[in-house]
């Protein structure tokens, strides 16, 4: 009876031990994180892939020559920059609706951000851009009863991980982050303009000085000094005191044209905007307090309309 026990206990525990360790889990050909395949299976708007089902043999045909991994429907890289891993994975999307097909449930791209260290709600992916105005919003190709006809992989653009989107026999799209709007984007690997962000990045970058005076005739001086969209410095100099803010990141307001929010807490008096137009670059923003004490003192206004600005580096 002891012998029994014993055994039975030992079995307990090593189902509970080998359960425990498991990190990852094969559905079909494709293996799925564990807390991943959690999230999609307890999340009403999201149906798993069947690749053996929901590919056609024509497909399998393509991808069994051209392939990069097994699966079609997942790839991994650091696809938003932060230097942690995510994963991109097919699923069908309950949540989205086309005026075309109401009763169709439509494969959707999903990304998982930093899934190692936690799992979130994912960025779901629509098309962007050019193709925006499309009747149906997936960037996934689906062929309806004749199956699923576009796969996934990791790819590169200037040294950094894009999802790649292969239509077989056709084209292939690029998924990428836009550092500055900071969203993902659409764009075929025929679009010139693919690199918007790295473009706007040189157009901007450099150090930036403008002067004026407030009502008491003291000088106000900010000297902006843009490494990146994602790495800005403001310094603002009110007679002897400075102001100083580090490692501010800057979004896009409108063509040739970014935001730069220096003080949250200020909200629109905490900003300012820099715009290129013909050759020159010019600053605005709305009136700005200065604080000293916690009691305001002055009224700056760089003004609605734009002043010129100097670019000194």
């Amino acid at each position: 009876m002891k012998v029994n026990l014993f055994l039975i206990l030992f079995a307990l525990f090593s189902c509970v031990n080998n359960s425990s360790s498991k990190k990852t889990e094969k559905l079909d050909i494709c293996i799925i994180p564990n807390n991943v395949l959690s999230y999609i299976q307890s999340n009403n708007d999201f149906e798993l892939i069947d690749t053996q089902k929901q590919f056609s043999e024509d497909f399998w045909g393509y991808y069994n020559i051209q392939k990069k991994s097994i699966c079609p429907i997942i790839c991994y890289g650091d696809f938003n920059y932060d230097n942690e891993k995510d994963i991109a994975i097919i699923v069908r999307y309950k949540g989205y609706k086309s005026d075309t097909y109401p009763k169709y449930t439509f494969p959707f791209l999903v990304i998982f951000h930093s899934y190692e260290k936690e799992i979130r709600a994912p960025y779901i992916v629509y098309k962007t851009d050019v193709y925006k105005e499309e009747a149906i919003k997936s960037v996934v190709y689906d062929q309806f009863e004749e199956g699923i006809w576009s796969y996934i992989q990791t790819g590169q653009k200037n040294k950094k991980d894009i999802i790649e989107i292969v239509i077989p026999e056709k084209s292939i799209f690029y998924v990428c982050w836009d550092e500055v709007k900071k969203q993902y984007r659409y764009r075929n690997s025929l679009d010139d303009d693919y690199d918007y962000s790295s473009k706007l990045e040189d157009l901007f970058r450099g150090k930036y000085l403008f002067s004026t005076l407030n009502k008491d005739n003291i000088k106000y001086q900010y000297i902006i000094n843009i490494k990146s969209l994602n790495n800005i410095d403001l310094i603002i100099e009110e007679g002897k005191d400075k102001y100083e803010y580090k490692k501010m990141e800057a979004a896009i307001s409108d063509d040739n044209k970014i935001k730069i929010v220096f003080d949250n807490e200020l909200k629109e008096m905490g900003t300012i905007y820099i715009e290129y137009i013909n050759n020159f670059y010019y600053i605005s923003g709305t009136p700005i307090f200065y604080y000293i004490s916690g009691t305001p003192i002055y009224f700056i206004n760089i003004g609605t309309e734009s002043q010129e600005l100097n670019k000194i580096e």
